[in-house]
């Protein structure tokens, strides 16, 4: 398994940091390598740009929270099916 920092090069060298909001194909704000800016006060936080160590923080936050959520639909999973991982 990756470990954190692997995934984030990984994820910077398919990508490059968008250092400007940028609005998705619905509207979304986002920045950095596809953090989507959720709040007013972060849109605020970032309208002037973001610096490449700011980008790096939230994509590594980014991944935390997507394994996070990985990890809590397979525990649902296996709990819902009666696995009990052993």
């Amino acid at each position: 398994m990756m470990h954190l920092i692997q995934k984030k090069i990984f994820i910077e060298e398919m990508l490059y940091v968008i250092s400007k909001i940028i609005y998705d194909d619905a509207g979304h704000p986002a920045i950095g390598y596809g953090h989507r800016l959720t709040t007013k006060a972060q849109a605020e936080k970032y309208k002037n740009g973001i610096t490449q160590e700011e980008a790096e923080d939230l994509l590594a936050k980014d991944i935390m929270e997507a394994e996070n959520n990985v990890r809590v639909v397979y525990n649902k999973f296996i709990k819902d099916k009666g696995f009990s991982g052993t």
